[in-house]
């Protein structure tokens, strides 16, 4: 039974693991995965009423420790191996798995940043979120963020940083707005 109950977690954080393994940059997506990754660990055991599609603060404020919230025993989404496993126990195992889940949660809850938004607003760097209606506030948000990043750290001597692009692009989105106002 425990061994199907890992290996059930481990299949939701390992795609999350693999992707942020690799040598591209990917902060851009770091935002959107991390709040993706704690709303599925919370829907093994959360209603999905409760959880829904929140993100970011709503997602963080969700009650972990409410058992108003949890889904019953045999409804909670531990696989089916677990699941089968589950059927000839008593009582004391389902709480054992859902405090495993429950912890789990709440310690992914607490250490990803699904609350930063800086993070959030560095999904602009994908070109099709530019494109949405929200994506010209979320470019004017990342700016007003950067430029006090840009003033307080030195850069000099940082060839391709990353940070100087956005600078430049803040910059460029800023020239842009003096010159052709809405």
């Amino acid at each position: 039974m425990y061994l199907n109950f890992v290996a059930c977690l481990a299949s939701c954080v390992t795609p999350f693991l693999l992707m942020f393994q690799g040598s591209q940059p990917l902060v851009h997506v770091l935002y959107h995965k991390a709040n993706e990754l704690v709303r599925q660990c919370m829907l093994t055991f959360i209603k999905p009423e409760v959880v829904a599609e929140k993100e970011g603060h709503d997602l963080y404020a969700v009650t972990c420790e409410d058992s108003k919230n949890w889904l019953d025993n045999g409804k909670m989404a531990v696989g089916c191996g677990t699941n089968r496993a589950l059927k000839s126990v008593t009582e004391s195992k389902y709480r054992e798995i859902r405090l495993a889940i429950k912890t789990t949660a709440i310690y992914l809850q607490q250490h990803l940043p699904i609350t930063n938004p800086i993070l959030r607003d560095l999904q602009c760097l994908r070109p099709a979120a530019r494109k949405e209606p929200s994506g010209r506030a979320t470019v004017a948000r990342l700016c007003q963020q950067l430029k006090k990043v840009c003033k307080t750290d030195s850069f000099v001597g940082f060839q391709g940083c990353g940070c100087f692009f956005i600078c430049d692009y803040c910059r460029h989105m800023q020239l842009l707005e003096l010159l052709c106002p809405k």
